[in-house]
């Protein structure tokens, strides 16, 4: 089959040359084609294989000189002893790989050469249904049927069914009975084919490898002395006057009430009042001092509930008394009621004989303002001794009125009593005649601090044996 298609590259490459060549030059290039045309059914394979196909007087040694370039290949004795170890299918494929990337140098011959060839190649026809898809690459096709469709509009004129490639399309088609009797089919007859069966095991260890990638945290030293880290800017909420103020040096204080006189009467009152604010990270607070309380007569302060401090004397409580005491006297005492023009007094005690003539009386009565009969016995209550007294510890007692407009610096350390989230501190101030109630409270936070992040690829080993790169994360 490649013998006739290198016979049809030099027949297009004379017609192509034709065009740039006089009536002389044609006619030999005419000439020597037909003496190449296969004469018998035997010569349409290739001369390697088969020697006895042509007579060496039917081979042609040159080709016609006015072909110029194209007379090169046969010109010397080199080039014919290889046309004649290669056959016409050798000296095809040897064309088609030099022009394969031949690139336009203005020869005109030597152009039109590689187009013919590139166009027998099927380098320069489009893509159409039903036929093998042309290589793609930067072959020359410049002056060849394929660059003419779309250069002269000649598509359809003349096309791969023309009645011209009749005889190469039956020669195709038929190659297998154009042989003549260089192949007869032949019928081999095996016996009933013999099996054996070999069974092999095939394994694969592996070795699991397992690796991290760590994300670090890098965060510069710590610093304090800003207005905003634990507790949350402008979350102050209280019924008295409140103000957070800068020192200068990093400290912030907080004043809850108003450090004045007097603004409080009555004797015994009682004030209370809360102070509402938020922490988002008690952490971030250095400290949270109360420094200064100033009132008259009373205070006490509590943090979330808890007692932080009580003045002036102390103690676990504050609250002005105003209570009765109340008890069972139960048989064998005995309840009697002594009565004057004002009021009327209840006596309970052991009763004992004072002999025939009195009756009894009660030994060592305790006194009640009331008694009622219960079962059994009497349930009396009379006012407790201390009411109108403020209490500030289990068994303390003092006048609500002291007489005196106190102002302490302290030291009192209030952190421990926070909570993230609301947080409430409580300040309870009682005053007899006039009074007031303050205080100041010292607070210092860390600043947040500035932190960054990398990840440590601790798989390089793995990625590298691996031959991938798992990428950050």
């Amino acid at each position: 089959m490649k013998l006739c298609r290198i016979a049809t590259v030099l027949a297009l490459c004379l017609s192509a040359t034709a065009f740039a060549q006089d009536s002389q030059s044609m006619r030999q290039g005419l000439e020597f084609g037909n003496s190449m045309a296969p004469q018998s059914n035997g010569q349409i394979v290739n001369p390697a294989s088969n020697s006895s196909a042509w007579s060496t007087s039917g081979v042609p040694t040159a080709v016609p000189s006015g072909l110029g370039t194209f007379s090169q290949p046969t010109d010397g004795a080199t080039a014919h002893s290889r046309a004649k170890s290669l056959g016409l299918s050798g000296l095809g494929n040897a064309a088609m790989d030099r022009c394969e990337h031949y690139a336009p140098t203005g020869n005109a011959q030597a152009d039109q050469e590689c187009a013919a060839v590139n166009f027998l190649s099927q380098r320069c026809l489009p893509a159409r249904p039903g036929y093998p898809t042309p290589p793609s690459g930067s072959a020359s096709c410049s002056g060849s049927f394929g660059a003419g469709q779309a250069q002269f509009d000649f598509a359809n004129q003349v096309t791969e069914r023309d009645s011209i490639f009749r005889a190469i399309t039956d020669a195709q088609k038929n190659a297998e009975n154009a042989t003549g009797t260089t192949c007869q089919p032949e019928t081999i007859v095996t016996k009933p084919a013999e099996y054996s069966n070999a069974t092999c095991i095939k394994s694969t260890q592996t070795d699991k490898r397992t690796c991290s990638q760590v994300l670090q945290v890098s965060c510069a030293a710590p610093t304090d002395g800003c207005d905003a880290g634990g507790v949350v800017t402008n979350s102050w909420a209280g019924d008295m006057k409140t103000t957070f103020e800068g020192d200068g040096a990093g400290n912030y204080n907080l004043t809850f009430g108003t450090i004045a006189d007097n603004y409080w009467g009555g004797y015994g009152a009682t004030y209370d009042r809360n102070l509402n604010f938020e922490i988002k990270d008690v952490g971030m607070i250095k400290h949270f001092i109360l420094t200064r309380a100033a009132f008259d007569d009373w205070l006490m302060v509590k943090v979330n509930g808890t007692v932080a401090y009580v003045g002036p004397r102390g103690g676990d409580r504050l609250e002005v008394v105003n209570r009765r005491i109340t008890a069972n006297e139960m048989a064998p005492r005995q309840c009697s009621a002594y009565s004057d023009e004002y009021s009327t007094t209840y006596g309970c005690g052991l009763p004992e004989s004072c002999g025939w003539d009195c009756g009894y009386y009660l030994k060592d009565p305790t006194y009640y303002e009331t008694c009622t009969p219960i079962a059994g016995g009497w349930q009396c209550s009379t006012p407790d001794p201390h009411n109108g007294q403020v209490q500030y510890g289990p068994d303390s007692f003092g006048p609500p009125e002291l007489r005196t407009s106190w102002n302490f610096s302290l030291s009192v350390d209030l952190k421990p009593y926070l909570i993230n989230g609301a947080n409430t501190i409580f300040m309870r101030t009682i005053v007899a005649g006039g009074g007031e109630g303050a205080i100041v409270i010292s607070t210092r936070q860390y600043c947040p601090r500035l932190c960054s992040t990398s990840w440590l690829n601790q798989c390089t080993e793995l990625e590298n044996k691996a031959g991938i790169k798992l990428g950050t994360p």
